[in-house]
């Protein structure tokens, strides 16, 4: 079995997919074979169009960040594999909320993050074939309060073996939620068996834990704005038992809330890293990170 990373944000938006790029980078050029995952993920279809287009090609979606960790990493498993809950999100019309006398809750909904996707895909893995649900956020695409087109989204739908229409959002929740924690399990239990050194984790935003109940992991790498700290992975799931129920994927602890109970093993510093991916200079600036977790791979073998 492989050993396992996970990687966590303890302040929102410091790098995790920098990070883990210098740090598959670094541990394949040791000698190892590393599979990323991206359990689950949220993504604008038009602030991030250059991936709506790569998923009109494909025929359903996924983000951006599994698209770089599975070319750096040379791992040809299939996206749903890798990736087995994505969130397509859409800019709310603020029209819409002005023209129907619902302008105090604009920004309501837009924190909401289910009230603002459009459609998510959860894949199901049985028997090493993919059975990918999407469910359609309706109530968005009829009342005309999102802005994407009706055939955007069945463009995205067409590699879905079967489709959800959903005409409120306590439905889109409760259906999502029927579905989210089978393909996560079932994706790491697969990728768990295969063969690879190492399954490089890495979660959504500043979400504590991405995973579903049952599962470990080796360690813990907690990534904050030019510091990396190492968590030992047994108390940091003691830490979240102690704050009760953890795995709510979409509503759960965030790492705030564990930050108070947890000791790191060993502190990094790392410099700031270009937002361009420069596979030798993110490799130089966090090769102590990876000579660090090639020792600590080494004592468990």
């Amino acid at each position: 079995m492989p050993y396992k990373i996970l990687i966590v944000d303890l302040h929102g938006k410091s790098g995790k997919t920098t990070l883990s790029l210098g740090l598959i980078y670094a541990l394949k050029n040791i000698g190892f074979k590393i599979c990323p995952f991206k359990p689950l993920s949220i993504h604008d279809w038009f602030t991030d169009y250059s991936t709506t287009l790569e998923n009109i090609k494909y025929g359903t979606i996924f983000c951006n960040d599994i698209i770089k960790l599975r070319e750096v990493s040379q791992c040809r498993q299939r996206y749903e594999f890798l990736n087995p809950i994505d969130m397509l999100t859409t800019p709310l019309d603020p029209s819409w909320f002005i023209e129907n006398n619902f302008s105090s809750m604009y920004y309501t909904y837009n924190r909401d993050i289910l009230k603002k996707t459009v459609i998510a895909r959860t894949s199901i893995i049985h028997k090493n074939n993919i059975y990918n649900i999407g469910i359609v956020n309706q109530w968005l695409l009829e009342k005309s309060v999102a802005n994407i087109e009706k055939e955007i989204v069945q463009k995205l739908s067409l590699n879905n073996d079967q489709i959800i229409e959903i005409f409120n959002t306590n439905s889109f929740e409760k259906v999502f939620n029927e579905y989210l924690y089978k393909a996560i399990k079932n994706s790491y239990i697969y990728l768990n068996n295969a063969e690879y050194d190492i399954l490089l984790i890495e979660s959504l935003k500043d979400l504590a834990w991405p995973l579903t109940n049952g599962v470990n992991v080796d360690i813990v790498l907690g990534l904050s704005p030019g510091t990396v700290l190492v968590y030992d992975a047994k108390r940091y799931k003691l830490a979240l038992s102690l704050k009760g129920t953890h795995y709510s994927i979409v509503y759960g602890l965030r790492t705030r809330d564990i930050f108070e109970y947890l000791t790191p093993l060993k502190i990094f510093r790392i410099p700031p890293l270009p937002t361009i991916f420069v596979p030798e200079m993110i490799k130089e600036k966090i090769e102590n990170i990876a000579e660090y977790i090639n020792k600590n791979i080494s004592s468990v073998i």
